[in-house]
């Protein structure tokens, strides 16, 4: 009872400097000229409804994807969730400061309001910029295991070859293993050799090289 008592309180004060038209039956609320109380009131509520966030960047994801959102929505949990939740906490750290402050970011839109593709986007690219370098990573972590059972693969075949050579009396060259993530090409398998990520926004795992971190663009594993 405590908690539906300080909701009502909440959303009482966000109702608080709400005008009615005479001729319209309608109600709406001045974001830009609010009074103290509503400036109050919806920094309260915002932090009430942080929560909506998460709520709201799937649906919009979901309505976006259409007939397809069924199949697309257990992925699409993975990116809308976390950047709800990041949204919320933005959410929850601005109310606070202009519940203390008396102030109104009107430039910050408000967690009911997150029910837009674009917002779940501005949040959603953070989201897949970490897995993208997750997966780097971890592509990076493969290729380095496949180039140390190249290089034991090397090592048991020149030490074949260097016994070949002293029966015979002669001298092998050792041979070289292309190295199995760039498949010998030598360029970063995450950015293509351009060096850039997220439509060339974003520095690439490689460092902007556009060279295999695993064979440091030599095509040959070590």
């Amino acid at each position: 009872m405590k908690k539906i008592g300080i909701i009502a309180v909440a959303m009482g004060m966000a109702l608080v400097g709400c005008v009615t038209d005479g001729d319209v039956s309608t109600v709406r609320r001045s974001y830009y000229e609010p009074g103290i109380a509503e400036r109050e009131g919806l920094a309260l509520s915002r932090i009430v409804t942080s929560p909506y966030s998460i709520v709201g960047f799937t649906y919009a994801d979901c309505k976006r994807a259409g007939a397809w959102a069924p199949i697309l929505l257990p992925f699409d949990i993975l990116k809308t969730v976390p950047a709800g939740s990041l949204a919320a906490c933005a959410d929850i750290l601005t109310g606070t400061v202009e519940l203390l402050t008396f102030h109104q970011f009107k430039d910050v839109s408000y967690p009911w309001e997150s029910f837009d593709t674009a917002k779940s986007d501005k949040w959603g690219e953070p989201v897949l910029f970490v897995y993208a370098c997750a997966l780097a990573g971890a592509a990076e972590g493969l290729a380095n295991s496949s180039s140390g059972s190249g290089s034991t693969y090397t090592s048991s075949t020149t030490s074949t070859s260097n016994n070949d050579g002293a029966s015979s009396g002669g001298h092998k060259p050792r041979p070289r293993v292309m190295h199995s993530y760039c498949h010998g090409t030598g360029t970063c398998q995450i950015c293509h050799g351009k060096g850039t990520v997220a439509g060339g926004r974003k520095k690439c795992v490689c460092g902007g090289s556009g060279r295999c971190s695993g064979c440091h663009g030599t095509g040959f594993a070590n």
